[in-house]
């Protein structure tokens, strides 16, 4: 089978196409993951927080 020359083109860019949205949505996926992690951790600090200010007793024995 013999390809011309537009078609071997078209289908290099079908592939750089292809493989340039596969790693635009895997880096917005690690982006997600890291930006839960973060919102986690800060959620953790918070309520370690405000547990420690509302509870004096704990923190001056």
């Amino acid at each position: 089978m013999v390809l011309t020359k537009s078609a071997k083109i078209s289908i290099s860019w079908a592939g750089i196409i292809i493989v340039g949205l596969t790693s635009f949505v895997m880096a917005k996926r690690q982006v997600d993951r890291n930006r839960v992690e973060v919102m986690k951790t800060k959620e953790r600090m918070r309520n370690a927080n405000l547990y420690a200010a509302h509870d004096e007793s704990i923190r001056y024995k």
